[in-house]
């Protein structure tokens, strides 16, 4: 139970990260390393962002 829990907290962060970077870029114009810098993504997770965008 625990780890599916895990699983779900971890693909909605995902997704919220997701909607946050389309947002800064589509409202600030900013690119996407840019919004991800913003919002203090760290870099070893930048690529896995960049991929599903």
């Amino acid at each position: 139970m625990c780890k599916a829990f895990e699983e779900t907290r971890n693909e909605t962060r995902e997704q919220t990260y997701l909607v946050s970077i389309r947002n800064l870029m589509d409202t600030l114009k900013l690119t996407a390393d840019q919004a991800m810098t913003a919002l203090k993504i760290p870099p070893e997770d930048q690529a896995k962002y960049l991929a599903k965008l």
